[in-house]
């Protein structure tokens, strides 16, 4: 098992490939729809081919398909981030020779990790800053995706409309339903956060040592 400190390291190191992916995977949609544009004059394009003479498929390539995928990295970097925390945890609980165990404390997810830390190990976790309220912000947000798949409505979901209210990557459109969209920026944003958070905790664990 990895020493505290190796988990964070490792983990933070591991943010720089999710974030070159975002950036790779960001390139894919404006690519393939200028391809699909090239095609549409194209006279010569065989049936069967990639687009399969379809010709509306410019809003899907610019705004429904990237958002189906922003949606995905939300709950993928956030289920990364909760066990990297639960990984912590146990390396804290075998090198400081800790009786009581993740499981033993109440909560759930990030909360419940960020509570085992501060309350039975000696590190001081860092959820003070204004990065642990935009990774609790992002959750909030990632439940919305899970459990209404980006809808929201105001009965059940006032505090997620306060959050896309206060942001400049998220946004609300208004059709039969409220969807929630999500800009490129707000995923570097959050990876952003999670770096800073780690390196808070880097220093921690240095000083603790």
């Amino acid at each position: 098992m990895k020493k505290p400190f190796q988990e964070v390291a490792y983990f933070y190191n591991s943010m720089k490939d999710y974030r070159e992916f975002i950036e790779y995977s960001e390139r894919l949609w404006p690519e393939e729809l200028k391809r699909y544009e090239i095609s549409i004059n194209d006279e010569n394009e065989e049936y069967g081919s990639r687009f399969n003479y379809r010709r509306d498929l410019s809003n899907v390539l610019s705004t429904e398909y990237p958002q189906l995928q922003r949606k995905s990295y939300i709950i993928m970097l956030l289920a990364l981030f909760e066990d990297f925390l639960n990984q912590l945890c146990y390396s804290l609980q075998v090198h400081e020779n800790i009786n009581e165990g993740l499981g033993d404390v109440q909560g759930k997810g990030i909360d419940r990790a960020k509570n085992y830390i501060t309350k039975h190990t000696s590190v001081s976790f860092p959820s003070s800053g204004s990065e642990w309220q935009h990774i609790k912000d992002a959750q909030s947000i990632h439940n919305v995706v899970v459990h209404a798949a980006g809808y929201m409505n105001l009965g059940k979901h006032k505090k997620q409309l306060n959050i896309v209210a206060s942001s400049n990557e998220l946004e609300k459109i208004d059709y039969a339903r409220t969807h929630l969209m999500i800009s490129y920026k707000a995923l570097f944003d959050l990876v952003d956060v999670i770096e800073m958070l780690c390196k808070k905790l880097m220093a921690e664990l240095e000083v603790s040592s």
